[in-house]
């Protein structure tokens, strides 16, 4: 029985063959598929979500040039519609794996449901969240321990939640949480202030508990 890749995944007879595949479509990845777009090549992104990256996942920027306030998710939405007027966004398909084309000139990029084609490949896959490697932790995970306020935080309405990590992201997390429930804090591994000192000063208004010193253990 012969089988034809082109055939697999996808809609039959559809053009997978590009000159750059870019793998990831948070802000990095959007960014180089414009700029490759406006110089003339046929470009595609590749992701195993949906577009936008973890900034989405943010309750609030404040930090990103253009915009003094603007919510994390509607961000990565412009990011997606700017995109999607240059290129082809292909989502919730992870890739599997890259390798050379049997003549070893060009790519072959194999999904979980497709098979795609490229000179060249750019991986802009971001970052991931920072786990601690604690007890309990992956146990507990869906059960009470979220990396994502904006996704879950409605879940904490009322009970008593500990932010672990005072950098921006731990910071903005903690002032996000103070509108859904009154106890919360944040617990720090460093013996400073990790966050900006505009974060500080909410923190410190909205008399957030951040404890210094402090290495969670399980």
């Amino acid at each position: 029985m012969k089988f034809v890749l082109s055939d697999i995944g996808g809609a039959k007879g559809k053009d997978r063959d590009f000159e750059l595949i870019i793998v990831g479509s948070g802000p990095a990845g959007l960014s180089a598929a414009i700029y490759a777009k406006r110089a003339g090549l046929k470009v595609a992104v590749l992701e195993k979500e949906t577009a936008g990256g973890l900034v989405k996942e943010n309750p609030l920027v404040e930090n990103y040039l253009g915009f003094k306030r603007i919510e994390g998710e509607k961000l990565a939405k412009m990011f997606r519609e700017h995109a999607e007027e240059y290129v082809e966004i292909y989502e919730l398909d992870g890739v599997k794996e890259i390798k050379k084309t049997s003549d070893g000139k060009r790519f072959e990029i194999l999904t979980e449901s497709d098979r795609f084609t490229s000179d060249a490949v750019i991986i802009a896959t971001g970052t991931t969240h920072k786990a601690l490697g604690i007890p309990g932790e992956k146990e507990f995970f869906g059960k009470g321990v979220s990396y994502c306020v904006t996704c879950d935080g409605y879940l904490f309405k009322g009970k008593k939640v500990v932010v672990i990590g005072g950098g921006n992201s731990g910071a903005i997390s903690a002032i996000t949480l103070k509108d859904i429930t009154d106890d919360v804090k944040i617990v720090e591994y460093m013996p400073r202030w990790m966050c900006e000192s505009s974060y500080r000063e909410k923190i410190e208004a909205l008399r957030i508990p951040y404890l210094m010193n402090h290495e969670p253990l399980e």
